[in-house]
């Protein structure tokens, strides 16, 4: 809160800050899926696990569009976390594939 001079009076936390929430990843791959160029752009691509975020960023076209249809896939399976796993022990070894991933999952 500010005062008339716009100085500081006192600091109130937003109530919807406090609340941690699961994010459906499902339901953010399914839209992405739709329209994969967001990948990009999108906040929620931003919070994935690094090799997650780099998987899906360095690809493009079709090659995005396979990518998510596996990552949605494999989280009816798998937590993102595992997702994200799998796929740095593969790049670790050997340039990212898709059958590779699978298998290390």
């Amino acid at each position: 809160m500010l005062d008339l001079t716009y100085q500081a009076i006192t600091t109130i936390p937003r109530p919807y800050t406090q609340k941690i929430q699961d994010v459906d990843w499902k339901a953010v791959i399914e839209g992405l899926q739709r329209r994969p160029r967001a990948v990009s752009y999108s906040a929620f691509v931003g919070i994935m696990p690094l090799e997650l975020r780099s998987f899906l960023r360095e690809s493009e076209g079709m090659e995005r569009k396979q990518r998510l249809q596996w990552l949605r896939r494999w989280l009816d399976q798998y937590a993102l976390s595992e997702i994200g796993k799998a796929i740095s022990d593969v790049a670790s070894r050997s340039p990212v594939s898709l059958e590779h991933v699978e298998h290390q999952l």
